[in-house]
């Protein structure tokens, strides 16, 4: 699976894999803001810097760096719900051409990278049900599958549902209304790339709890407008210096990174820096 290019620096060490990292260094020239900013940190995919994404080890690995949540990707295949993010038949396609009786059996066989396999969605359940209290963040990429999903995570983990630990976001926005509508236990974020401001109009008639876009379309007008309206603000992906300080300057509310570890570090020297509170 492919990973952020990253420049040769900072390298940081987790079980047998060495990863290059990014200079800290390029943030003490920007502004830093006036304001406490504490953001949640969602592991993107898992640790998908660090292990191949949307596993039960990457996955495992966040939970290990103390991520506050769990970003995955859902699609159906067949009768199950698989965790990647790409396209069933397109991966299949593409890596496994002459796959075995059926689609589930070929993407189940695919190995993703060193020895790892796409996993069943109650796995990163089971993960989730023994953590202390990282949130699971499941975006939809295939619409049908909002007809089953509010049962299937009312029956699979109600734990985590009566918790508010499941959130649910899509960029299919009336699919995921309509499935927020028949499950208004289940928080719900709605994601855009573009045109965000009309996007905290659709969020907040539907009731969601975020907004999640990427950072470059974020701004501290954004966000206060956002926070006007009751919804919070998450912005992807964020996994250098340079970009935690944008993330900062705008004030939002959570982060999706590939590195949890690394960029928990980031907004801790931030802090300091400016002396919040921890």
């Amino acid at each position: 699976m492919p990973h952020y290019p990253l420049p040769a620096r900072d390298r940081a060490r987790y079980y047998c894999n060495m990863i290059s990292l990014p200079d800290s260094r390029s943030s003490r020239s920007l502004s830093q803001p006036p304001r406490t900013w504490h953001p949640k940190i969602f592991a993107h995919r898992g640790a998908s810097g660090y292990l191949p994404e949307n596993t039960v080890a990457a996955v495992s690995l966040a939970l290990e760096m103390q991520a506050d949540g769990i970003e995955i990707d859902v699609h159906r295949v067949e009768d199950r719900i698989l965790v990647l993010h790409d396209s069933p038949q397109k991966l299949v396609s593409r890596w496994a051409p002459a796959r075995g009786p059926s689609l589930l059996a070929a993407l189940r066989s695919m190995d993703v990278g060193n020895g790892h396999h796409i996993p069943f969605l109650e796995e990163v359940l089971e993960l989730l049900a023994d953590a202390s209290a990282a949130q699971l963040n499941i975006e939809v990429k295939d619409p049908p599958l909002f007809r089953d999903l509010g049962c299937i995570l009312n029956d699979r983990c109600p734990g985590l549902i009566r918790k508010r630990r499941v959130l649910v976001s899509s960029f299919y926005l009336r699919a995921l209304a309509a499935f927020h509508q028949a499950n208004p236990d289940i928080p719900a974020g709605c994601l855009t790339a573009k045109r965000p401001l009309r996007s905290i109009h659709l969020a907040r008639s539907m009731h969601a709890s975020s907004l999640h876009l990427p950072l470059d379309l974020c701004s501290p007008q954004l966000v206060a407008e956002a926070h006007q309206a009751g919804i919070q603000v998450l912005v992807f992906t964020v996994n250098t210096a340079r970009e935690v300080a944008s993330a900062a300057a705008s004030r939002v509310d959570g982060l999706f990174t590939d590195y949890p570890d690394y960029v928990r570090r980031l907004c801790q020297r931030s802090a300091l820096r400016r002396g919040d509170p921890p």
